[in-house]
């Protein structure tokens, strides 16, 4: 039996076509979390990882950004992110407070100016974006205050995953622009 049919023999009402979609989405996340998981550990990035995709997750959800058509490319460009970030964290990338300032004021500025970016197949209304606007607006300064007061006392771990953060949602709001202009969406 499926997991559907449970759904329907316990009288949850849901379209077919919706639980499919969801269904399938869920089990992409789950291929994209597991993967990346796996890789941290190979990697020993576990904290790196779960820093790194807590902050994203938090920008990404008001700020919104670039997309994949087809779910192989996302899934394998998600994953590939998550393994890759991570291990520049932390064998690599270190931010003092300059490029801390320098990184919180590019990603407002950009979120300001560009966001909050939504996607053809899930438009946004206008009063969806307004408070989408102001929800990534406290988001972005949260993050940067938080970015900025675990460096102040030395914790570079945290710092650098919401730099590293910031810096990747600004890039594929960036890229959704340049998508939008050469391919006209």
């Amino acid at each position: 039996m499926d997991l559907y049919s449970i759904f329907k023999k316990h009288k949850i009402e849901i379209d077919k076509d919706v639980f499919d979609y969801g269904y399938l989405i869920l089990k992409n996340y789950c291929i994209v979390f597991i993967l990346s998981l796996l890789f941290s550990f190979l990697f020993r990035t576990l904290p790196e990882t779960f820093i790194f995709l807590f902050s994203f997750l938090c920008l990404r959800k008001y700020i919104g950004g670039f997309h994949f058509s087809n779910s192989f490319y996302c899934n394998f460009f998600s994953t590939l992110l998550l393994i890759v970030i991570p291990v520049l964290i932390k064998y690599f990338l270190f931010f003092d407070r300059f490029w801390i300032v320098l990184i919180a004021l590019y990603s407002i500025i950009v979120f300001i100016i560009l966001g909050p970016l939504d996607h053809p197949k899930k438009r946004i209304n206008s009063k969806e974006k307004i408070k989408y606007k102001q929800k990534g607006l406290i988001i972005e300064f949260s993050i940067s205050i938080l970015a900025l007061v675990c460096n102040f006392f030395g914790i570079e771990l945290i710092t650098n995953c919401v730099c590293a953060a910031m810096i990747c949602t600004s890039i594929f709001q960036l890229s959704t622009i340049l998508k939008r202009i050469f391919i006209h969406l």
